[in-house]
């Protein structure tokens, strides 16, 4: 009926002849030698068919059944079956850790790795019990055992089975301080901030998880011309066409593929918006960059609109291979604090029906925001979180990435400009494994956005207002300044705030300060403040940092 695979045959008596032979440990020439002279088969057709048989069966017959020799009834061996999983099969335990508890199931194969489930294990066993002869030990039938298997489903595929297999004892290939690795169908790709090369399998000799392997033959190009890469044109025109903004851009992608948790770096990359009016926000291509890492990386794009930390499985599909935790269009006023703890130290998963699971940091995903809004970044310890890379305006509803390059990015791709992508994100990598994260000050109008979130849009109002220069003024009198040309009354905008607007404004604006207690006004508390060269070189001069 089209179901399942169809089962080649080479005669009931013959196969079941040469199973019992291979399970009494006869050679694969002593079969060809027995189809040769019983069977009165030619030499290339017996290896052809010894061959075929030996594919479907293994080079070792593993039974995980046993035969009561008095009533020649079959049963389930779960020891056997165990011993058959694993080493046939290929699946074990890997625990996180050798101090942990929490493990998972995975498969094994060909220096592959890849998390394996109840259904897995099921197929596995169905597929190789079909390709047994159709009667073997006596008169049992491939349909004898399934019917054992299906009866004693609950107990041979239950946790307390599993929990018997053997440790998975793994070497992963890692990205380490100065090397990054990106394996595809025909080898790994190897970068350092020296030189990007292609090696096999074979040379590193590491395991891999299989979900990791990128679905496409590579082929390294170091003369490759970025004005001809579509992708590099993309990151060119969300940066206003600016070099610095660019290489900065770049320098982050490289940063993000870069597998290696750096201990002192521990920030998330925020793409946000360069205008300041939120009204206007949104087409500008943030959804683009994330994609464009996902082809690489195993990435796990969550809908902030709808996030909450608090939620039960908020992380449940981020997985032990995933590399980049997307958390985009976030809401306004989200709290970047609660994030603190996934940026720095790792993430707990929590999927349903399994036990809870932390990645610490080094093998935890990187994380990334997208947001048409802003995301606070007042005082030290969020600016030392944080890396925005500002969209320009060059996007939007009306005018997209499509209109630009004539059709869609990714989908209208052929090979060529696929290979000119992967091998632009290599120099990515090996630029920022040379230089790191370029340096680039966010612009007037994310600044002025990130007040107006903070501290709402008539203090921007009156802050940008100000005559700050060499100005001295009283505390008190802001206030009420402020409370006049706002509306507000105490109670709805109180001093504390006020103050702590003023400074986090002042530093975000970089407009020096100087704030003490004169006794010329009373006692009362005075602010000065310094804009040009002129001023904050007098500032220098009385003893002030700025």
């Amino acid at each position: 009926m089209g179901y399942g695979e169809k089962k080649t045959s080479h005669g009931s008596k013959l196969e079941k002849e040469l199973f019992t032979k291979k399970q009494n440990g006869a050679s694969t020439d002593d079969m060809v030698s027995l189809l040769i002279k019983k069977y009165d088969k030619g030499v290339v057709d017996a290896k052809v068919i010894v061959d075929e048989l030996e594919e479907r069966w293994g080079e070792q017959i593993l039974e995980f059944w046993d035969i009561n020799e008095r009533n020649k009834s079959v049963s389930i061996n779960r020891y056997k079956l165990q011993v058959f999983l694993t080493q046939r099969g290929g699946f074990r335990l890997y625990f996180y850790d050798e101090n942990s508890t929490i493990y998972r199931l995975i498969r094994v194969k060909d220096g592959f790795v890849e998390e394996a489930s109840t259904e897995q294990i099921k197929r596995f066993i169905k597929n190789y019990v079909d390709r047994l002869p159709d009667t073997f030990d006596g008169e049992v039938s491939p349909q004898d055992l399934l019917e054992l298997i299906y009866k004693g489903s609950s107990i041979l595929f239950s946790e307390a089975f599993f929990e018997f297999f053997d440790r998975a004892d793994i070497e992963f290939l890692k990205d380490d301080k100065n090397t990054s690795y990106f394996p595809f169908r025909n080898g790994v790709v190897v970068v350092t901030k020296d030189k990007v090369e292609l090696k096999s399998y074979g040379e590193l000799r590491k395991c891999i998880w299989k979900s990791q392997v990128i679905d496409f033959n590579i082929a390294i190009d170091e003369d490759i011309d970025s004005k001809n890469i579509e992708y590099f044109r993309f990151i060119s025109e969300i940066c206003a066409k600016d070099l610095d903004r660019t290489m900065y851009a770049l320098s982050l992608i490289g940063y993000l593929l870069h597998k290696y948790k750096d201990p002192s770096r521990p920030f998330a990359v925020i793409l946000a918006e360069e205008t300041d009016n939120e009204a206007n926000g949104g087409g500008t291509g943030k959804g683009i960059f994330v994609k464009a890492l996902s082809y690489i990386l195993n990435t796990v794009r969550v809908d902030g609109k709808n996030f909450k930390l608090d939620k039960s499985f908020a992380f449940q599909r981020v997985d032990l291979d995933t590399r980049i935790l997307a958390i985009e269009d976030t809401r306004r006023n989200v709290d970047f604090e609660g994030f603190y703890s996934i940026i720095t130290e790792g993430v707990t998963v929590e999927k349903k029906n399994k036990d809870e699971l932390f990645i610490p940091y080094k093998d935890s995903p990187k994380v990334m925001f997208t947001t048409n809004y802003t995301i606070p970044n007042m005082g030290n310890h969020a600016k030392r979180r944080q890396r925005v890379l500002e969209f320009a305006p060059t996007f939007n509803a009306k005018y997209t990435p499509e209109d630009l390059f004539g059709h869609k990015l990714f989908d209208d791709w052929d090979i060529h400009e696929w290979n000119r992508f992967y091998n632009m994100m290599f120099m990515c990598v090996s630029a920022y494994l040379s230089s790191g994260v370029a340096i680039v000050e966010n612009s007037e109008s994310l600044v002025r956005k990130q007040i107006k979130v903070q501290f709402g849009e008539e203090f921007l109002d009156f802050m940008i207002g100000i005559d700050k220069d060499g100005m001295v003024i009283k505390l008190e009198q802001l206030y009420n300044d402020f409370l006049g040309m706002s509306g507000f009354d105490k109670k709805e905008y109180s001093n504390k705030r006020f103050v702590k607007a003023i400074e986090e404004s002042c530093t975000l604006l970089k407009i020096a300060y100087l704030n003490k207690r004169e006794k010329a006004s009373g006692g009362k508390k005075v602010y000065r403040f310094f804009v040009s060269e002129d001023a904050k070189r007098d500032f220098e001069r009385n003893g002030y940092a700025i």
